[in-house]
């Protein structure tokens, strides 16, 4: 017995000594790129609508002011046909003559009330028919579903007016009240951010068509960015989101970053056969002194399993 227990406890000394506990997986280098990820960009078309030109009267902003949403980007003159088209979408006229029908619909309710009084009345003493009573009933039933569906089209229409109005007024610098239109309209921020972009020929006197391809400026969220990086299948296997992340940056080489994975592919974005299998990652970015810019290239390390 006491020999048995010894050869068993010999075997786990020997077994323990070759296998030893399961080690831990080595850390994943690669390289990855910062990236903006909420961004917007705004157009010479968007601003210009159907308008054939666009004359800029000022710019406001350069890459890399902070601009709050709706801060004013750039001005620009207004064509005479935009003010003109922006008056008559100021115009009350169709609210007005909606209005106009609703006190005429309520107003002919109210001497079809009266008219089946006073035909019930004459029923009572046997003059009138029920039916001529069913009919003025059925009359007046008319009236009332007139009556809701002129209140709830102007009820769309004062909502429409007052977004129209309060778009001129905070956007255009109208006045509504006057239908008074500034000298100068303004292109404004779409979201709070950072500028990350003016067009080169955006300046005082600077001219753009239809067919401007090139965008006018873009606007991006700096404080919180991703970090993206390409991995293979037979390391992808092995990351999770939650995974532990350290990156460095090339132009801030003693300046370690800590984040964690946020997301990996399902779908790879090499479809051909000959091509290595390749998985995209991203890795959260928070940034809040702006240190990191939009397309910085660092080292990652990507610790599974931490």
């Amino acid at each position: 017995m006491l020999n048995s227990r010894i050869r068993l406890a010999l075997f786990l000394g020997f077994f323990l000594a070759f296998t030893g506990p399961a080690k831990a997986q080595e850390p994943i280098k690669v390289i990855g790129k910062a990236y903006c990820l909420i961004k917007s960009t705004i157009t010479a078309q968007a601003v210009m609508g159907d308008d054939p030109q666009l004359k800029l009267t000022s710019v406001l902003v350069r890459v890399g002011d902070h601009v709050e949403k709706d801060g004013k980007l750039a001005g620009f003159k207004p064509m005479l046909e935009t003010v003109i088209a922006e008056k008559a979408g100021l115009s009350r006229h169709k609210l007005s003559g909606l209005e106009a029908q609703l006190e005429a619909a309520t107003l002919a309710l109210e001497k079809e009330k009266i008219r089946r009084d006073e035909m019930r009345l004459m029923a009572d003493k046997g003059v009138v028919a029920d039916s001529d009573l069913h009919l003025i009933d059925g009359s007046i039933d008319v009236f009332q579903k007139r009556l809701a569906f002129l209140r709830e089209i102007i009820a769309t229409e004062q909502a429409r007016m007052t977004t129209k109005e309060n778009t001129a007024r905070e956007k255009k610098g109208v006045n509504v009240e006057t239908k008074t239109f500034p000298d100068e309209f303004f292109i404004t921020a779409p979201l709070a951010g950072h500028v990350l972009y003016v067009n080169p020929q955006a300046i005082p006197g600077g001219e753009f068509t239809p067919a401007t391809k090139e965008p006018l400026f873009e606007v991006g969220v700096l404080d919180k960015m991703v970090v993206r990086c390409a991995i293979h299948e037979i390391q992808a296997v092995k990351l999770k989101a939650g995974d532990k992340a350290l990156m460095t940056f090339y132009a801030y080489p003693g300046r370690p970053y800590e984040s964690v994975i946020t997301k990996i592919s399902q779908v790879t974005f090499t479809q051909s056969l000959q091509q290595p299998t390749i998985y995209d990652i991203e890795i959260a970015l928070d940034n809040p002194d702006l240190a990191v810019k939009d397309g910085m290239r660092c080292d990652v390390t990507l610790i599974p399993g931490s």
